[in-house]
């Protein structure tokens, strides 16, 4: 089957974005990954706001990751 694109949303099925709360999960599924991988098993308490968190937050603990020597400097409230 060839994909045609088309100006009008929906119209294609299987050719669209996954919804919001699929993309939400993957984004927090994927940072937790990456979390456990650079500092080992994630205390039951930061999985859940992993899980509870919106998009943005999300972004701004991946960010902080990046330069964090520990989970409480990647979670602290800022």
């Amino acid at each position: 089957m060839r994909y045609t694109p088309s100006l009008r949303r929906g119209n294609t099925p299987g050719m669209q974005p996954p919804p919001r709360g699929d993309a939400l999960q993957s984004e927090s599924a994927l940072l937790e990954r990456l979390l456990v991988r650079r500092f080992g098993p994630l205390p039951e308490a930061l999985a859940l706001r992993l899980k509870l968190a919106e998009s943005m937050q999300l972004e701004t603990w991946a960010q902080r990751m990046l330069q964090a020597e520990c989970l409480e400097q990647v979670f602290a409230d800022a």
